[in-house]
């Protein structure tokens, strides 16, 4: 309870002020993922969109499990001698990433506390827009920005998964996949006015969703309701 009355106060002077409210993590574990839902949810509460709890949960877990990646990405590469910018070195260290940090997370969530590898959320509400931002620590590649990108431009077309599977070249790093569930899950519970932006600067990564709660008309399946989180 102290939790939540905590980030209740938080909202509420937030709301009042027109202020941008930001939660910067060291780690992202369950403690913090359901500190995140509280806060989301109470922002739905404010839009009277909490129906659609679930759903922008899950985008928001997503954008946050692909900055918590790509900062295990960076820490990664700087472990094993690989550089992350030559093309050939990058595939290379791809082909043995994910088991690597796999088979040693703990170690590697300890590491990226101590070298202040950090991931960022913010939440926003103004003027019938309710901003969330993930920002992580770790610069984004010209490959990833390619990739990202082209990814977008695939959801932006479809509707349905089966569809832009279809057309897309590749999901070999999950996180193209995810982006293209985003947009067709937010498209179908009723967002007529969204944008999704991926950008950064040599210090930092910034996972942008707008979305338009004037306009949205949720639409879940039928008998299905939110089941709210608990701290």
């Amino acid at each position: 309870m102290k939790s939540a009355e905590t980030a209740m106060k938080k909202i509420r002077y937030a709301l009042a002020h027109n202020k941008q409210l930001e939660v910067k993590l060291s780690v992202y574990g369950m403690p913090q993922r359901r500190y995140i839902d509280l806060l989301l949810s109470l922002y739905l509460e404010e839009c009277g969109l909490i129906e659609l709890k679930d759903r922008l949960l899950y985008c928001m877990h997503e954008l946050a499990g692909n900055a918590h990646k790509a900062n295990a990405k960076r820490l990664f590469f700087e472990r094993s001698g690989f550089d992350i910018f030559d093309k050939a070195e990058y595939e290379a260290g791809m082909g043995c990433f994910k088991q690597t940090v796999s088979d040693d997370l703990s170690s590697y969530n300890r590491l990226l506390t101590e070298q202040g590898y950090y991931v960022c959320f913010r939440f926003h509400l103004k003027g019938g827009t309710l901003a969330l931002q993930v920002i992580n620590s770790a610069r984004l590649l010209q490959t990833e920005r390619e990739r990202i990108a082209s990814k977008i431009e695939i959801a932006r077309c479809y509707t349905t998964l089966t569809d832009a599977y279809t057309v897309a070249e590749d999901f070999s790093e999950g996180a193209g996949l995810g982006i293209v569930m985003i947009h067709i899950m937010l498209k179908a519970i009723g967002f007529r006015n969204f944008s999704f932006s991926v950008d950064g600067d040599d210090q930092k990564t910034v996972s942008s969703l707008f979305l338009d709660v004037t306009t949205c008309r949720p639409v879940l399946p039928a008998g299905e309701t939110s089941v709210s989180s608990s701290m």
